[in-house]
């Protein structure tokens, strides 16, 4: 190939030619041409060395990455970060996020008990669990809420952020068989569903300003039992 790229190079045809004919790219063309030109027919037969890159770590400093991942980590810290396993290895961040790849390692996810030093934790501990293990009678149990069959979320939602009364989150949408854009809204007490018209009034204070005519009336078509026709 790359001699028939020189020699329909001599016939003068265009690169574009050339490059269709050897099925390469006009790059591979001007690069043997180059090297034709500066090293004759020596330049064809062999391909230019590159630079050497960085050798491959040894398996010796796998194994020691490893071990050191599933010790302790030193001082206070909770678990190991790349860039303290970085600075401990002497190695790269990025080498040691291929190590914690290939060896299916996440630090940051292992669970692990430790003993709190505050002097009055046990009475915390007990005034807390207390709550769970015999619960006032008004107290609010865990409450969540769920809104299906959006057609999109606010850009800046994401999971952590916190919203406001009246902010907009999402937008309606439609899906399975319903008959046009709407909002199934659900509410969660204890993980299982409930009548949202029994649950009792959150901590959250209620909307002072008045709803516009819109959602007024939408309200109002909400409250009226659907007729079939």
């Amino acid at each position: 190939m790359r001699a028939r790229i020189i020699l329909w190079s001599a016939e003068r045809l265009a690169v574009a030619e050339v490059a269709r004919r050897a099925g390469v790219g006009r790059p591979a063309v001007w690069r043997w041409q180059r090297r034709f030109a500066e090293a004759g027919v020596d330049g064809l037969l062999r391909v230019a060395t590159r630079k050497p890159g960085k050798a491959p770590l040894s398996d010796a400093t796998v194994r020691h990455v490893v071990a050191l991942t599933c010790a302790e980590p030193p001082g206070e810290a909770t678990h190991w970060t790349g860039r303290a396993m970085a600075r401990t290895a002497a190695i790269s961040l990025r080498s040691v996020q291929r190590i914690w790849a290939a060896h299916q390692l996440q630090p940051h996810r292992i669970r692990s008990f430790k003993r709190s030093r505050d002097p009055d934790f046990a009475a915390k501990l007990e005034a807390i669990v207390g709550l769970y293990v015999d619960p006032p009678r008004h107290a609010v149990a865990s409450r969540s809420t769920r809104s299906h069959h959006l057609s999109r979320y606010a850009d800046r939602l994401e999971r952590g952020v916190r919203v406001r009364q009246g902010e907009v989150i999402g937008y309606v949408g439609s899906s399975g068989r319903s008959t046009g854009p709407h909002l199934h809204y659900e509410i969660l007490v204890d993980g299982a569903q409930v009548d949202p018209f029994e649950v009792g009034p959150s901590l959250a204070q209620s909307i002072k300003a008045a709803p516009s005519a819109a959602c007024a009336q939408s309200a109002r078509r909400c409250e009226t039992p659907a007729r079939r026709s």
